[in-house]
């Protein structure tokens, strides 16, 4: 495991850093993934869509989820996390079809755990945006992770 970020490395932050990799949200991708798993109309079809005021379909709340983590995976040295926790999450408005979005990721707080002094506990911040500036998701996680040298 020597390519991996232990809680040692990592240290708090004011400031959000701008990730390189960016996706692209096509609009078969946002159709086949509700067709699957959130078969809502205006995510399914352009014209349903329109009838809810969108210009487009929209991505799901689930895949503007998982497009944000596959892009922490692509951006970020990965850290030798135990787990995830959503602690706060927002959606401030649509991820249209065609959009491209970028990672913007903060570290607000860390800590050793209590009850396991081999583990750290950090309050971690992640942000999707449009190339246009327009915020599509908006999250706190709790992430455990291992000490280096506990």
């Amino acid at each position: 495991m020597t390519d991996l970020l232990y809680y040692e490395d990592m240290e708090a932050s004011e400031t959000f850093v701008k990730h390189d990799n960016t996706h692209t949200v096509t609009k078969d991708e946002i159709i086949a993934f509700a067709e699957k798993y959130d078969p809502i109309p205006f995510h399914l079809s352009e014209d349903d869509a329109a009838q809810w005021g969108h210009h487009t379909v929209t991505a799901p709340g689930t895949l503007t989820e998982a497009i944000c983590v596959s892009l922490i995976h692509r951006n970020r040295t990965p850290i030798a996390a135990f787990g995830l926790l959503a602690k706060e999450l927002t959606l401030p408005r649509p991820l249209y079809a065609g959009e491209t979005v970028a990672l913007y990721s903060r570290m607000n707080s860390k800590r050793v755990s209590r009850n396991k002094p081999d583990r750290g506990v950090m309050e971690m911040c992640f942000q999707l945006k449009t190339t246009e500036g327009a915020l599509v998701y908006d999250a706190k996680h709790i992430v455990i992770i291992k000490l280096r040298n506990p």
